[in-house]
């Protein structure tokens, strides 16, 4: 008991500790940017799902190792306060079926306050959990982004310059992908990894050719 609640505490103080430098370190002092994605054009012959339509969307995946040792950090102290919440969960149900075969008295009393402590030590957990569990999702969003879903017949499609919600930044390694999706299976039509030098930055807009991709137009804009 005394080792598991040492550490949990010990995943909790560290994960503090990194999430404090969370948007404090490079990027903070650097000019943020958004990628918009426009036009995009199959190779004729890229394959379609036989349906007369296709739905595609555009992801974004920002490379940066620091915010995902943190989402790993977030991930384990979660596991561990989920382990956490089923014992105290299992610990009250026994303390709780105790207490109601205990007649009044001092035994009863005690009971009580044990069973009181519980359910503290339940909710405390609970919440540290949602904690947790809310800040991986935002950790997330500063390294995935997606487009809405575009249904099209043909090969070209137009995301009407859509601004990928995550933010970017000079000297970030980022990954685009356009991905097929249907109801029943996803298909990777390309997938090209770029990173963000000035001098493209100062241009404000690349064309890829990746895959069945023959190009897809970006513009990079900064952030408002």
């Amino acid at each position: 008991m005394f080792f598991g609640a040492l550490k949990t505490w010990f995943l909790a103080a560290v994960l503090v500790l990194s999430w404090a430098g969370t948007g404090a370190g490079e990027t903070s002092r650097k000019q943020a940017y958004r990628i918009a994605v426009g036009l995009i054009v199959l190779e004729s012959e890229s394959p379609e799902d036989g349906f007369g339509r296709s739905e595609y969307v555009v992801t974004l995946e920002r490379h940066d190792p620091a915010v995902k040792k943190e989402i790993g950090l977030a991930k384990v102290e979660a596991k561990t306060l989920a382990r956490e919440l089923k014992k105290h969960t299992r610990r009250i149900h026994e303390e709780g079926g105790a207490a109601a075969g205990e007649p009044n008295g001092k035994n009863s009393n005690e009971r009580a306050a044990t069973l009181a402590s519980s359910r503290e030590r339940l909710e405390r957990t609970r919440q540290r959990l949602d904690v947790v569990r809310s800040r991986t999702r935002e950790l997330h969003l500063l390294l995935y982004a997606r487009s809405h879903e575009l249904s099209v017949s043909g090969t070209r499609m137009h995301f009407a310059d859509e601004r990928l919600p995550a933010k970017v930044y000079e000297g970030d390694r980022v990954t685009i992908s356009l991905i097929e999706r249907d109801a029943f299976d996803r298909d990777l039509m390309g997938r090209k990894t770029i990173v963000l030098d000035r001098n493209l930055l100062d241009k404000g807009r690349v064309e890829l050719s990746t895959g069945w991709v023959e190009s897809i137009e970006l513009k990079l804009v900064p952030a408002e």
